[in-house]
């Protein structure tokens, strides 16, 4: 396998993976409530879905089946710059949707608990907690997981002569 064929895929992936999960960071901000925290974990789960399809579409591409380490080294790349550019979306959409949820009088998280004081900072921090641990902890856990599955030889890393 050409060591270019992973950065030249990878800005792609990463604007998929993370307008997926801008689409139901986009629903959670619009809503407002604490008790619908449940679509940001569905975006977490499409982000994994699209990062394990890329693993996928790169170990059947390619001329020579890749190691179990380039793919997992390209579903942690993948994750990386799909994350940077999910902050960068979940960033401006709150600017755009919310522009006031960084001053003190910003808008309040409906139904929130009393951990998080009923301030408006909870709102953001779940929102960007969420975007890092949870698009991290999902695909991180699909590219060490699917690697050991697709590849047909595993002691060699490639495919059996």
């Amino acid at each position: 396998m050409k060591p270019s064929i992973v950065p030249r895929r990878l800005p792609v992936v990463a604007l998929i993976a993370a307008a997926a999960f801008g689409i139901s960071a986009l629903f959670y901000i619009v809503r407002l409530s604490f008790s619908q925290s449940w679509i940001l974990y569905v975006g977490n789960a499409v982000f994994a879905t699209v990062v394990a399809v890329y693993m996928g579409w790169l170990y059947k591409t390619a001329d020579s089946k890749p190691s179990v380490i380039v793919l997992i080294r390209s579903g942690h790349l993948a994750a990386i710059a799909g994350i940077v550019v999910s902050l960068v979306v979940c960033l401006l959409l709150l600017l755009v949707l919310q522009p006031a949820v960084f001053s003190p009088a910003g808008p309040d998280l409906q139904k929130a608990p009393a951990q998080l004081g009923g301030t408006h900072h909870g709102f953001a921090f779940l929102l960007f907690a969420n975007t890092v641990l949870g698009n991290a902890a999902a695909s991180f856990f699909i590219s060490l997981m699917l690697p050991f599955s697709i590849a047909r030889n595993q002691r060699t890393g490639g495919v059996q002569p």
